[in-house]
């Protein structure tokens, strides 16, 4: 990820797409149901991101934000 990876948004949105994703290869007349599950991992992951930075900031007090 980029500079913005400090963004909890920035992170929801990489996961947003990956359920997309996941969510249009598993609508398939023959879904890849193991691709289809890691982008469903890999959103998971990515929410999971979002959530610590977002966590982990407001932790932090004094901190700009």
């Amino acid at each position: 990820m980029n500079a913005k990876s400090n963004l909890p948004e920035a992170w929801f949105a990489k996961a947003e797409a990956g359920l997309q994703a996941a969510e249009l290869l598993l609508n398939t007349t023959t879904p890849l149901l193991d691709i289809v599950c890691y982008h469903a991992q890999q959103c998971a992951e990515k929410y999971l991101k979002g959530y610590l930075v977002l966590f982990l900031r407001q932790q932090r007090p004094g901190q700009s934000r």
